[in-house]
């Protein structure tokens, strides 16, 4: 799940793993086109449990990207600080945990 905060403090969610590689539904196209066209994106994930360190924030890692980590269990949420992360780049890090 990504999702953005825009200035007047309003948060926009789409499931990119489930749209972009799942071929799921799009049900609120609206909202996924303004994720797409984000400058700040923010990604949730659900942590799998025993799962020392997500592929999220490996891939993070190796990119090289500053982030904000928030343990919200079972969910995970990071906020790239050093710069914009567009969610292809880290698209395996999104999908559910098996």
């Amino acid at each position: 799940m990504i999702f953005v905060q825009h200035p007047q403090k309003e948060i926009v969610a789409a499931d990119y793993y489930d749209l972009a590689v799942a071929g799921g539904v799009d049900r609120f196209p609206a909202y996924a086109q303004r994720v797409r066209q984000a400058t700040r994106t923010a990604f949730l994930i659900i942590a799998k449990p025993g799962e020392p360190t997500p592929r999220l924030e490996q891939d993070l890692i190796r990119l090289g990207v500053s982030f904000d980590k928030r343990d919200l269990p079972p969910y995970v949420v990071y906020v790239p600080t050093s710069r914009h992360v567009e969610p292809a780049e880290v698209v395996d890090g999104l999908a559910f945990p098996c």
